[in-house]
């Protein structure tokens, strides 16, 4: 019963989470991966809430990332820093289009890039202003 009010939640709020508005951007990420079908580990998390819209456009940004994986297992942290929530997301490759990444980022006056290390890892990097 409670799996399929959840997913009646999600289907009610479109893409947007009920625990992301209810909860919080932790509570939404440790969600996604107790649900992601890959293996996601969450190295920080903040505790403090920020503006919804920034908690939304980094959910979007990790939940993207998973959506668009080829199946090998992700990192994820997100911490504030210098007034920004700075989101990372690492794994062996990044998608082929951040558009829609730069999109709804960027409409907060934020930024994302794709970081390719030497090892192959690939980060997804996304900053947003969040000045509270």
């Amino acid at each position: 019963m409670r799996t399929a009010l959840a997913d009646l939640r999600e289907l009610a709020h479109g893409i947007f989470p009920a625990v992301l508005a209810e909860e919080g951007l932790a509570a939404a990420i440790e969600v996604l991966a107790e649900q992601s079908p890959i293996p996601l580990e969450i190295t920080t998390l903040p505790e403090e809430r920020v503006d919804p819209s920034v908690e939304a456009a980094a959910y979007f940004v990790v939940a993207e990332a998973v959506r668009r994986n080829d199946g090998t297992p992700l990192t994820v942290s997100a911490v504030r820093h210098n007034g920004n929530l700075v989101v990372e997301v690492e794994g062996n490759r990044a998608p082929a289009e951040i558009v829609e990444l730069q999109d709804r980022v960027g409409a907060l006056d934020g930024s994302v890039e794709v970081v390719r290390e030497s090892s192959g890892r690939v980060t997804i990097r996304a900053e947003i202003p969040c000045e509270s």
